[in-house]
């Protein structure tokens, strides 16, 4: 566990600027040997086979059963194997791509085309670290009926002449499977919204953060395969399972790179079997092929490629791999791809970059001697995690066996390869998932915080743009101070996954404490009637997978994860002395989470339970924050939360929020102490969506009475605007050195609102 301290100045040391210490491991200067000459094993993890999505429903209903299976089907979840693309984000998980399903449009139209989001674990001893399924993030759905033909959950198995025994059709609810696509690629765009490189047509397709399509799919111009459901009386020119298995999007985010898996027939035509077409099409809202495409020559008609990624502007990574597998395996590799100087129909320029049939492993990384060999059917997914670092995963195809060993059950590998010599990746393609490098020292510190957003559809939908305008801004740091969805709508892990995608753009390392909203309030009917102690694991889950770590730009931070209140966090801004402590506490809405929840007549043993330990944390990060400060002779105390105790919209009841009667005792003793030594303190919330200065502890307060606490204090407190009045985001500007008035504000409009 790292030291309250230590932690809190590397935060410290991140939002003024300063450059963090390299890794212990580029500092040394040692003798180079044959290892550091080539591609090296660096770090090996395994997702177990039988990874299911939590609570889904029964799959393989279509899938024979075969001698080569590691399962025998029907399977009783949806599994989350068969990566196929994948999505590096800054706290070292990844978001992963499951295909079609089973291999087919025929075996595979009840498997929900998915994104899902897993972290590799560490090696240890020669054996390989265990992948962990974090969450799914969404499946594919078209509710706005984009697409124009039958879809299996809207038709297509209501006209089926033939189904399995047991298995009957599913309520038409626009979902999409693996009969109705067989996505292969994806990239995230700069907005946050998806495209996804599929087979059957081939086609691209746009989606939201929550997976729906937000246009009709586009066609490749002149390219249809058998599976196209437009096809009628046409030809077909692309064998099945020959489409747009990579995708490079360029570091600008404007043009998409999809590459064919196999020639068409009229390239096989003129001798050019080897040849699979890179094609140019421009993005925005929709997609435009330009008409240009390069091609790439496999080195034997008989490979295929597994993926394709930029490096920079016209530089790329190609998996090319044979088509077997274990002992049998030959050829394994990822090519460095050059298309500077190549004019449409040209060649790319090609460097074999590693060999994964042959990657050095001196320390014994994979378990296997000093040569590491990834010898599976199928590799499909590589990415960049720094300028000498790359991932690369397979499709395990499961539930096939193989590729360790015939009758071994194939497994998601993940594998992480230093390469001896820096790519020279353009910054802008690690995007806001990685450090940016220093930031410029300014008098004042700037920060950005906001609240109680997004709520409803339409803010879903601008919330992208909104994450834009903060970043542009170039403020040094962000804090939501919770609720990040309406009492109204559903509390379902897709949602929570959205929302975690959106956090992770921010530029900045972003404080996120929770709301009500997403957890306690869950039990409400419209929510999902959920229990709201599983949503509250739930969210720290998905927002604080990595404790002492911060949302958006991953920063150290201090935390009181090793409590289990990994959101409770504190952090600094200025010098070590004299500077500003600040500090984000769980506390919310809702009398702190102890309204009752439905059917309830007052809260349950539980619901007290959790609000007496997470307050009893609460005071203890405020009381060590404010001594701190103390100790440091700051010039200023901030703390955020979610709660508006002081609500000024309307009149509570006599009695009532006294939950938060504790917190507001402490708030009066310790700020009263520390303002007598001149310091200024500062209480930054939401939760009642209105912009709001005030003093509600000074003396003469109502809220004095109505809390029935002892004392006052001259704490300033400031509400964010938020829910429909949510227009602006608030600018924080952080002066150290200022003799009054360390903090001053001011509203930022938004550049667009629905």
């Amino acid at each position: 566990m790292r030291q309250h301290a230590s932690a809190a100045t590397a935060l410290a040391l991140a939002v003024v600027g300063m450059t963090p210490l390299a890794s212990a491991a580029t500092g040394a200067s040692e003798p180079a040997t044959d290892a550091d000459q080539r591609p090296t094993l660096s770090a090996r993890s395994v997702l177990p086979p039988e990874t299911y999505t939590p609570g889904s429903e029964t799959s393989a209903h279509f899938l024979e059963p075969a001698a080569t299976q590691a399962v025998k089907p029907p399977f009783k979840g949806q599994p989350v194997q068969g990566f196929s693309a994948t999505h590096r984000l800054g706290d070292g998980s990844y978001l992963v791509m499951s295909d079609n399903g089973f291999g087919t449009k025929a075996n595979s139209p009840h498997y929900r085309l998915a994104v899902h989001r897993i972290r590799p674990g560490k090696a240890a001893d020669g054996k390989p670290g265990e992948t962990t399924y974090l969450n799914t993030v969404f499946t594919l759905s078209d509710p706005n009926r984009h697409v124009s033909w039958p879809i299996w959950r809207d038709g297509g198995c209501a006209a089926a002449t033939k189904l399995p025994s047991g298995y009957t059709c599913p309520r038409a609810d626009r979902q999409l499977t693996g009969w109705d696509f067989d996505i292969e690629s994806m990239q995230v765009a700069p907005d946050g919204t998806f495209w996804f490189g599929e087979e059957f047509g081939p086609y691209l397709l746009h989606t939201d953060q929550l997976g729906r399509l937000l246009a009709p799919p586009v066609p490749t111009p002149g390219v249809r395969s058998p599976s196209n459901p437009t096809l009628g009386g046409k030809t077909a020119n692309l064998p099945d399972s020959k489409g747009f298995e990579g995708m490079a999007i360029s570091p600008d985010g404007r043009r998409l790179h999809p590459m064919l898996e196999g020639a068409t027939a009229q390239d096989k035509a003129a001798g050019k079997a080897r040849d699979l077409r890179i094609y140019d099409v421009r993005v925005g809202r929709t997609a435009r092929f330009s008409g240009d495409f390069v091609r790439y020559r496999m080195e034997s008609p008989d490979h295929a490629i597994g993926d394709y990624i930029a490096v920079d502007e016209h530089r790329y990574l190609a998996i090319e791999r044979d088509a077997k597998e274990g002992a049998e395996a030959a050829f394994k590799g990822i090519y460095l791809v050059d298309t500077a100087g190549v004019k449409s129909g040209g060649y790319v320029r090609k460097t074999l970059l590693v060999d994964l049939m042959n990657v050095a492993d001196p320390k014994g990384v994979g378990g296997m001697g000093e040569k590491f060999t990834f010898p599976y059917f199928t590799i499909e997914d590589v990415e960049i995690v720094d300028d000498r670092t790359i991932a690369v995963m397979n499709d395990n195809n499961f539930p096939a066996t193989g590729g360790r060993g015939k009758g071994v059950a194939d497994v998601n590998e993940y594998i992480q390869i230093s390469l001896p010599k820096p790519l020279g990746v353009d910054k802008r393609l690690l995007g806001s998932f990685v450090p940016h490098g220093p930031q410029k020292t300014h008098k004042s510190v700037p920060m950005s915080v906001i609240g109680d957003v997004p709520y409803g559809d339409a803010q879903v939908a601008a919330f992208p743009g909104w994450v834009d305008d903060i970043n542009a801004a170039k403020t040094t740091l962000s804090v939501h101070v919770g609720d990040i969805k309406n009492g109204s709508s559903r509390c379902d892990d897709s949602y929570f996954a959205m929302i975690k995608t959106q956090f992770d753009r921010f530029r900045t390392p972003l404080v996120y404490t929770p709301g009500d909203n997403e957890w306690t309030d869950c039990h409400r009917p419209n929510n999902g009637a959920y229990d709201p102690l599983e949503r509250l694991a739930a969210i720290r889950r998905v927002f604080f997978a990595t404790p002492d770590v911060t949302n958006g730009k991953p920063t150290p931070i201090a935390s009181q994860a090793a409590a289990g209140f990994p959101e409770n966090v504190t952090w600094r801004i200025g010098p070590d002395r004299r500077g500003v402590s600040m500090a984000a506490v769980h506390v919310v809405g809702s009398n702190d989470s102890l309204l009752p929840w439905t059917g309830k007549s007052g809260p349950t043993a539980e619901q007290e339970a959790e609000q007496k330990a997470r307050m009893a944390n609460a005071l203890t990060v405020v009381r060590s924050t404010f001594a701190a400060a103390r100790d440091r002779r700051d010039k200023a105390v901030a703390i955020y939360l979610q709660a508006d105790m002081f609500d000024p919209t309307y009149e509570p009841e006599p009695g009532t929020s006294r939950a938060f009667v504790p917190l507001i005792q402490a708030l009066i003793d310790e700020s009263t102490r520390f303002q007598r030594g001149g310091g200024e303190v500062y209480l930054i919330d939401g939760d009642s969506h209105v912009f709001n200065v005030g003093h509600p502890l000074a003396a003469g307060s109502r809220w004095l009475e109505f809390y029935g606490v002892k004392g006052s204090s001259d704490l300033t407190r400031i509400t964010v605007d938020g829910s429909d009045n949510n227009t602006n985001w608030l600018r924080i500007d952080v002066n150290p050195g200022a003799r009054e008035g360390v903090l001053s504000w001011r509203q930022v409009p938004y550049s667009s609102v629905p």
